[in-house]
């Protein structure tokens, strides 16, 4: 019921990027294993997992000073940026589902926002590629912010931003940093993926048919 409640008086959405909207794990996987190759270290799972979350700066410096780098961390960046550029805009691809929710959303009225620790410019170069520009609001990227997820900085800026409070917004998440970050903000979170446990601030989906599913009938 409170679920219910929640997307009743929602007004606007604030997705997650990579691995909510988009299938890009196995890619930001590829890039940082490129990454770790290129500075002369190995990476590993569970570092990788550490990193989903945080901003690009922050994972900079968490690997200069891991791995006591004596590489600038303006140099190290644009490595990556290079990486990423070279590799993610040619190969991501949307979840199954996720376009038809989208489009399905923007038809229902709400209001569609990014709220990503990914690039902007990312995020506007897989919109534009799917010619779905138009339907988002906003990118709210925590890049530009001190704090990147879990603290909920980057989604404070996006209920600032949109002008709502965090009761008229539902957010879609799939790490446990996003999901932090967004529930600490004060939001109702949808969250894709294992080990979400359901409680009065998450409620654990498994695809985004059931997301579409769930908006249909508080929209019929």
């Amino acid at each position: 019921m409170k679920m219910l409640s929640n997307l009743q008086k929602a007004k606007a959405l604030f997705f997650d990027f990579d691995g909510t909207l988009v299938d890009s794990l196995p890619i930001l996987k590829q890039v940082y294993m490129a990454f770790m190759e290129k500075i002369g270290q190995k990476g590993t799972e569970e570092e990788f997992n550490r990193l989903n979350g945080p901003n690009v700066d922050e994972i900079i410096q968490y690997l200069k000073d891991k791995y006591s780098l004596e590489d600038s961390p303006d140099s190290m960046k644009e490595m990556f940026h290079q990486l990423f550029i070279g590799i993610y805009s040619k190969q991501v691809l949307f979840f199954p589902g996720a376009l038809e929710f989208f489009k399905f959303a923007k038809e229902a009225g709400y209001r569609l926002f990014v709220v990503t620790s990914a690039e902007p410019i990312m995020v506007s170069l897989v919109f534009e590629k799917y010619q779905l520009n138009g339907l988002l609001e906003g990118v709210i990227s925590s890049k530009d912010f001190r704090n990147g997820k879990p603290h909920p900085e980057v989604y404070l800026r996006a209920l600032l931003q949109a002008d709502l409070n965090s009761d008229e917004v539902v957010a879609f998440e799939d790490s446990k940093n996003g999901v932090l970050a967004s529930t600490r903000a004060g939001i109702r979170t949808i969250a894709f993926g294992q080990g979400h446990e359901e409680t009065s601030a998450v409620t654990p989906v498994a695809s985004w048919e059931e997301v579409l599913d769930l908006f249909s009938g508080v929209n019929s």
